[in-house]
């Protein structure tokens, strides 16, 4: 099973981190002295939060969490669900399930001239005949991202895979 949420940074006070009650989670929202990132690690942890108290009640309310080196966050323990974030221009995303992956989100900000080009720069040749419009850019390049996160990879090093 996959859960899936969105929260709007915007809903979120500076400081509303005092509401989670998972200790690790509210240090970790705390801990950031800029008040927009206080604000995004808030709404990313208050949307963990809330979507493992409603489909994994069993969880230990405070369960460890932790970020790999190459970024992606995890819970430590056995028999735990894995979670993904995303996050852009306010509006944060994020996907749980009990097993590996990955989320990405993108706006659509590039023409299809500049998306064919970024294409052919990082894209299978394959993959770069199935771009056709914007739409089928933006679902490989989001495609991608999502794959990164879910094997705990980078983009670059991803990026020339044909998925």
């Amino acid at each position: 099973m996959i859960y899936l949420s969105f929260i709007s940074v915007d809903t979120i006070a500076p400081d509303d981190y005092l509401k989670i009650r998972n200790k690790n989670l509210r240090e970790q929202a705390a801990s950031a002295n800029n008040i927009a990132v206080r604000r995004e690690r808030t709404a990313s942890r208050i949307l963990l939060e809330d979507i493992l108290n409603r489909f994994y009640p069993k969880l230990d309310c405070d369960y460890p969490v932790r970020i790999t080196e190459k970024g992606k966050p995890y819970i430590v323990g056995e028999n735990v669900p894995y979670f993904s974030f995303t996050n852009k221009n306010g509006k944060i995303f994020i996907a749980v399930s009990d097993d590996s992956i990955g989320i990405d989100y993108e706006e659509k900000q590039v023409s299809l001239e500049k998306a064919i080009s970024i294409s052919n720069r990082f894209f299978s040749e394959r993959e770069c005949h199935e771009i056709k419009d914007i739409d089928s850019f933006y679902r490989c390049w989001t495609l991608k991202e999502a794959y990164a996160k879910a094997v705990n990879s980078t983009l670059p090093e991803e990026l020339d895979k044909y998925l």
